[in-house]
């Protein structure tokens, strides 16, 4: 049995194999200060745009055209059309492929959506006649065709409509993205999305009425209760707000009058840029006559 070592010794062997002891006034001695860190660089903000640019910007988001679920209902029935049974399945209302799929036509489904389409006869509290529809939509799905058109959508919206014998009222509601490059609209072939509610009634007190964001081709807005009278303004805008989003993320804010005027006051940041009357008339009838889906 061999003997024990002297503790002195086995304590001088534990020494040997720790770690050196720091010498923290050393590590600070040799660490170099380079100086005060550089202040954050902040852009300067400032107005986009004049007056009169900024009512020209909101025109052009207009024109690209409204969400039209009619229409988007049946793009989107159109291409499933190209399917078969096994590739999304054939009932033209859905897909389901999560790891995406070749249809036997040469089409690409990708994703879960489906579309649905409810509507009821009947008769209002006073006896008139009453149709009721809805429609919905939603998924996060892709539809490439043989020559290369994309179908991307990650939204869901909701369509519903009443008609009566005199008057037509009907309400959008859109959250997400989409965009069908193979599209005949503005709106749809480039890239928009939006969480915005949209109403709209032909006969019996005619309006539009716009309310949240909406984005196309670049160009970003809110709309903040924005609103045409169609009977006493001849589809004049009748009050409401709309926010330009610029490039340094401030905001030029349009005021409409309610006076059916078509005048609108634009300020940025509470500066004001002055005052610019335009005849919206067109558009808003655009937007009633797509959201109702009259033809």
């Amino acid at each position: 049995m061999p003997a024990k070592p002297p503790a002195l010794a086995l304590l001088t062997l534990l020494c040997a194999c720790s770690p050196a002891p720091v010498d923290t006034d050393a590590a600070i001695d040799t660490w170099t200060d380079t100086g005060t860190p550089p202040a954050p660089e902040y852009r300067e903000i400032a107005p986009q745009w004049t007056a009169e640019e900024a009512v020209a910007y909101l025109e052009e988001v207009f024109a690209y055209g409204w969400l039209d679920p009619v229409y988007t209902w049946g793009e989107f029935n159109g291409l499933l059309a190209f399917g078969d049974e096994e590739c999304p399945g054939n009932n033209l209302q859905s897909i389901s492929s999560l790891w995406g799929c070749w249809s036997d036509s040469g089409y690409w489904y990708l994703g879960p959506g489906s579309f649905t389409w409810q509507e009821s006869e009947g008769t209002d509290a006073e006896g008139a006649y009453l149709l009721e529809e809805l429609r919905t939509r939603e998924g996060d799905f892709e539809i490439l065709t043989p020559s290369g058109e994309r179908f991307v959508s990650g939204a869901s919206y909701e369509w519903s409509r009443l008609t009566y014998p005199r008057r037509t009222l009907a309400s959008t509601v859109f959250r997400g993205s989409m965009q069908w490059t193979g599209s005949d609209r503005a709106w749809l072939a480039n890239s928009m999305s939006a969480a915005l509610w949209t109403t709209a009634q032909i006969g019996g007190g005619t309006s539009v009425r716009i309310m949240g964001a909406y984005g196309v081709d670049g160009h970003y807005v809110y709309f903040e209760d924005l609103f045409f009278d169609g009977d006493s303004c001849g589809w004049q805008p009748k009050g409401g707000a709309v926010h330009l989003r610029q490039a340094d993320q401030s905001s030029t804010v349009l005021t409409f009058d309610d006076d059916c005027s078509g005048c609108v006051d634009v300020t940025w940041e509470d500066q004001d840029l002055g005052r610019v009357c335009a005849d919206w008339s067109a558009y808003a009838l655009d937007i009633a006559n797509t959201t109702t889906g009259a033809p």
